[in-house]
Parts: C-alpha cells; sequence; structure tokens
C-alpha cells in the first residue's frame, strides 16, 4: 500500500513537496528508505541483484571493513547490512545532498556504528570540480573527470578530495576487507591515492570501469590502462563479474579489460593472487 502511494505521489508531482518513507526488502532484512523531498526515490527501486549475490560470495572470504566509495544515495550500504549487518561500513561521498541523505538513511536504521565520509577520493589532496550531467543534484553518473561525458555539462560544484593514503591513518581504519569503487572514470585516480594500502592489507576489489566503446576514446583508454598496469604490480587478478538478467552468472578472467560498448560488462572482482585459491571463481 505504501509502495502504491509513493508512486501516486509521484506522478502528481507532489513527491517533492513533502517528506515520507517507504521500504525495501533485501534478503529478508526491511529497511526504511526516506524520501526527502522525492530524494532516496531510487532506493525502493534498487535492482542490482547481481551485487547481492557477489557481495555473499565475498563475505565468506572475508570479515574486515568494507570500504564504498562512492556511496551516492546508499545502495550499497543496504546490500551490506543485508548480507553481513555486523560488517563494519565506511563510505566517502562528496555530493552534500547525497551526505545529507545517506545519514539520513543511516540514522532511519539505526546504523550507528558505520561511518560516512564527506569527501571524494582521489590521487592527490585538494579542491576538485565534481561535474553534473542532468539537473538532478543526486546525479550518480556526476564525475570528477573533466569532459568524461560526451554530454554537455549541467553544472559544477567544488568538491573537497583526497588520497585514501594520506588520510588512513587519521581517520583510524585498519583490516579493510573489502573496496567498492564506483566514481565514474576516476578509478584510477582512487586506487593510485590508495597504493600502500592495497600493498598492505590486500583486500577484494568490486570496480566499476565504464565501457571505451572504441579505441578513439584515448583518455578512457589511458585510464583503463592505468587500473591494468597497476594492478598487474600489486599481483591482482582481473574477472569480470557476467550477469543474467541482473543475476550473477560468473567470473571471467581477464588478461585486459579490453575494448568493448556492453554496458552489462562495467563490473569487476580484482583478487590478489596470493588469495585466488581461498575464493570461490566459478
Amino acid at each position: 500500500m505504501r509502495k502504491i502511494m509513493i508512486e501516486m505521489l509521484y506522478r502528481a508531482k507532489l513527491l517533492s513537496k513533502i517528506n515520507i518513507s517507504g521500504t525495501l526488502e533485501l534478503m529478508g532484512y526491511k529497511f526504511k528508505v526516506p524520501l526527502s523531498g522525492g530524494v532516496g526515490l531510487h532506493n525502493i527501486y534498487e535492482k542490482e541483484d547481481w551485487m547481492t549475490d557477489v557481495l555473499n560470495q565475498s563475505y565468506a572470504f572475508t570479515q574486515g571493513v568494507f570500504l564504498d566509495i562512492g556511496v551516492n544515495l546508499g545502495q550499497t550500504l543496504m546490500k551490506v547490512k543485508a548480507c553481513c549487518p555486523a560488517m563494519k561500513y565506511v563510505g566517502f561521498e562528496p555530493n552534500p545532498v547525497c551526505v545529507a541523505y545517506v545519514k539520513e538513511l543511516m540514522k532511519a536504521n539505526g546504523f550507528i556504528n558505520d561511518q560516512l565520509i564527506p569527501i571524494g577520493l582521489a590521487n592527490e589532496t585538494g579542491i576538485q570540480l565534481l561535474n553534473f550531467f542532468n539537473t538532478g543534484a543526486t546525479d550518480s553518473s556526476a564525475s570528477i573527470v573533466e569532459n568524461f561525458r560526451a554530454d554537455q555539462t549541467d553544472r559544477r560544484e567544488w568538491v573537497p578530495c583526497f588520497s585514501f593514503d594520506s588520510i588512513s591513518k587519521s581517520i583510524g581504519i585498519s583490516n579493510i576487507g573489502i573496496i567498492k569503487i564506483d566514481v565514474e572514470g576516476a578509478e584510477s585516480y582512487v586506487l593510485q591515492g590508495m597504493k600502500e594500502t592495497l600493498m598492505r592489507e590486500q583486500p577484494l576489489l568490486l570496480l566499476e570501469v565504464l565501457p571505451i566503446y572504441s579505441i578513439e576514446n584515448t583518455e578512457r583508454m589511458k585510464k583503463q590502462h592505468a587500473i591494468e598496469q597497476l594492478m598487474t604490480e600489486l599481483n591482482y587478478r582481473i574477472f569480470r563479474i557476467k550477469k543474467n538478467k541482473n543475476l550473477f552468472s560468473s567470473y571471467e578472467p581477464l588478461n585486459h579489460i579490453g575494448v568493448h560498448s556492453n554496458i552489462d560488462d562495467v563490473d569487476y572482482l580484482l583478487v590478489p593472487f596470493s588469495k585466488i585459491n581461498k575464493f570461490n571463481l566459478h
């Protein structure tokens, strides 16, 4: 009944004028989903079922801290809490609108032992422009990479960015088990900025790398090569996460990510060679 009411309010263009809440059920857990001026609606219709499957497999491998780099509206946060409620979660998000919403989401669901850090991660410390590509305040395609998309930039906002290695001691994060990185083209920057941490902790990496589409897209090609070179240097193996109707299907081992245009083939699991035999890669 609540979902029907929310849909009616959305169609009547009234949802953005009120604050109510909905629910999302994942693996038997029911999460309260705030809808603050319409922000958060996407969470009620969250459909990345494959991610829940991959997280379940990963938790059998490690119980360390989960780092979520690119939190957006807390989509991954709820999956983490559904799969392993006791796992420590630390999220990084530079968009202040998203930060305000996720704080509300965490409070509504009693996530009192988890952290949200309102910064972006990159390969250096300073302020950078976050480029938005649509009018939505929580644009999930926003990127600190200049001209990453062909779409015209809707607006830009200055945000604070840090390399993870430069702040890891101050925020006291250790025993890192899994790192998810979804930062719209800035993946190589984030990885370079946490190189020391990766060498020391050897966590699993869940990485989104959007398609290059063609060899003429030289800037995306450079960033993809930078990821591959760093992973080779750190002795990681790359596996593409294959899906079937939004469900996990298998892991495809890769020597190179390559040039492709399939938006379903953008998610990767990166595993240290020293730990591959302990992880079920079927």
